[in-house]
């Protein structure tokens, strides 16, 4: 897999341990962190499944209100 698409999201992340993450913490952090564009990747490399899940278990503070209402209500459906 191409994580590059990941990097403006793992900026912490060392590049050398990029790829031996939890597909879990990709989706969170495209989903908190990245553009429509990179979720909509994210929606297709690990499914709508994967992701909804991922985003069940998010607070709304940690991703904020409008960005979880829009997800919640138009983008994840």
């Amino acid at each position: 897999m191409d994580y590059q698409i990941f990097e403006p999201v793992l900026w912490d992340i060392p590049k050398e341990k990029q790829d031996k993450l939890e597909p879990a913490l990709y989706i969170k952090r495209s989903l908190v962190y990245g553009s429509l564009s990179l979720i909509a990747q994210v929606l297709k490399l690990y499914g709508l499944n994967n992701v909804l899940e991922v985003f069940d278990n998010l607070k709304e503070t940690e991703i904020g209100a409008r960005k979880h209402y829009y997800l919640k209500n138009y983008f994840l459906i």
